[in-house]
């Protein structure tokens, strides 16, 4: 049962930092995203008891001005 509640908190905290991540995220660095953008998301995150681990484009061309992006997240305990 437990699990089932952390998978809907990455769910529901997925799709809430995905439009963040969308609206903020103006520079991709090599490594992934900018420390200030870790801390925004990562403030907001946490009423989800989640924590962001990483932000990393996916390596594809971008299409439309779009860049496609990974947001990895843990369950905070």
């Amino acid at each position: 049962m437990e699990i089932n509640a952390d998978i809907a908190r990455l769910k529901k905290a997925s799709e809430q930092l995905s439009g963040e991540v969308a609206r903020g995220f103006r520079e991709v660095y090599p490594g992934g995203a900018h420390a200030a953008i870790y801390d925004s998301l990562n403030g907001r995150a946490v009423k989800f008891g989640v924590r962001v681990l990483q932000i990393k484009p996916l390596p594809l061309q971008p299409q439309d001005g779009f860049q496609v992006l990974t947001i990895e997240l843990r369950v905070e305990a």
